[in-house]
């Protein structure tokens, strides 16, 4: 019983450390409660977590420039290159610039 309740409170320990770790993690743990809670069927509840996940993911990895505050520090002509080399695989393919290019 001992080293039950042990591994038990091992478990629960790191369930709380991985919720703590990752907001995206609590996030998803509410929605799956919401869910659960309004008897929405397991299919759907699946299909929803799966989405809420991957858009989550897709959200840290496309993290608007406007949340990058240290980019403010940087000096213009910095940010007008930083411009261009993200904006310009973007304008070159444009029918109007592709003449350009």
């Amino acid at each position: 019983a001992t080293s039950a309740s042990v591994v038990g409170s091992l478990s629960s320990a790191m369930t709380r450390f991985d919720v703590t770790r990752s907001p995206d993690a609590a996030q998803l743990n509410r929605l799956k409660q919401y869910l659960f809670d309004n008897n929405v069927t397991n299919k759907l509840a699946i299909r929803i977590h799966r989405n809420a996940k991957f858009t989550l993911q897709q959200h840290r990895k496309q993290v608007p420039e406007s949340e990058i505050t240290v980019l403010t520090l940087i000096s213009t002509s910095l940010q007008v290159e930083l411009h261009y080399e993200l904006n310009m695989p973007i304008l070159r393919h444009h029918p109007l610039f592709e003449r350009y290019a």
